[in-house]
């Protein structure tokens, strides 16, 4: 299981941490992977296999952001000239 939780204050470092699962007042919990965005009062907590896909996609989401830059800025210098 997944879910996330935050309210975000500014811009602030990223910390990405492995949790292994554990038994909890007799409740056994799934390892996962817990997301704390810098100046939340929340966090992201990913199951291991949302964070694989989560891990999957990003290389093309990034992709996908840098073509938008690279468009924006030939744009912009043509709009200059």
């Amino acid at each position: 299981m997944s879910h996330f939780s935050t309210t975000v204050h500014g811009d602030g470092a990223i910390e990405v941490e492995y949790w292994p699962g554990r038994t909890v007042s007799g409740i056994e919990t799934s390892p996962a992977v817990n997301i704390i965005l810098g100046f939340a009062s929340g966090c992201l907590h990913l199951s291991i296999e949302h964070a694989r896909s989560l891990l999957e996609a990003l290389p093309g989401v990034l992709a996908e952001h840098d073509a938008a830059v690279t468009a924006g800025e030939s744009a912009s210098s043509t709009e200059a000239a």
